[in-house]
């Protein structure tokens, strides 16, 4: 009987080994991060602010230069990063847009930044989009050779120079999405087998322990009664 336990441990024991060893899984995950703030100004009229508008435009709109900030957390921001986006829903565009994207580290306020007191900002990347009409959804790559600047929060600020614009919905719409930021990074999955072989491995290093404590104490009783 004791020789079967003492089989039985050494092959969980031997099973949690090679259950411990099995590679673990890198899988690619993608997560959505939704702005904290947004807003955007327009140099015809610089000291407006629309904090509770429903859209936000970028480029020339009835003369004036539109340029659209929005706002994320970098505590939401995950490790091992590959890719990042920026996704826009675009509810209109018109022509062809030479979207230029810039960042800012400065604070701003959503209730009152206006074209006269915007944050300034560095350019960060550019990116060409060719539609015209509703309803397209575009996805923006983020150059992660360029760091993010310092800080609790990153704000992208959407700039044209081109004649023609878009829009699309803001934080503030009740049925479209607002622009967000989609993060592909790595994540180790666990399999199964390493999870069974770490339950056993522990099982049987307890049985092993129990058995060397009862081994040890069977042979020092054996000497005393020898003795």
């Amino acid at each position: 009987m004791k020789n079967k336990k003492i089989i039985l441990i050494l092959f969980l024991t031997f099973f949690g080994l090679v259950c411990f060893i099995t590679p673990t899984r890198a899988a690619t995950k993608t997560k959505t991060l939704s702005p904290t703030r947004d807003t955007y100004t327009n140099s015809e009229f610089s000291d407006i602010n629309y904090g509770l508008n429903e859209y936000l435009y970028v480029g020339n709109l009835s003369g004036g230069d539109c340029k659209s900030y929005v706002q994320f957390s970098k505590s939401d921001l995950p490790s091992s990063i590959q890719d990042i986006y920026l996704q826009i829903d675009i509810a209109y565009m018109s022509g062809v847009l030479h979207l230029r994207i810039h960042t800012t580290c400065e604070d701003w306020n959503e209730s009152s930044v206006t074209f006269n007191n915007c944050p300034t900002s560095n350019y960060f990347g550019h990116a060409s989009i060719m539609h015209s009409g509703q309803n397209k959804i575009i996805l923006v790559n983020i150059d992660l050779t360029t760091e993010f600047p310092s800080g609790s929060y990153m704000t992208f600020m959407l700039h044209s120079l081109t004649v023609d614009h878009l829009y699309f919905a803001s934080e503030e719409h009740n049925t479209l999405e607002p622009l967000t930021l989609l993060v592909n990074y790595r994540a180790t999955e666990y399999s199964l087998p390493l999870i069974i072989g770490l339950v056993a491995g522990i099982g049987a290093a307890i049985g092993v322990g129990a058995i060397a404590v009862l081994l040890f104490v069977k042979k020092k009783k054996g000497r005393i009664e020898s003795n």
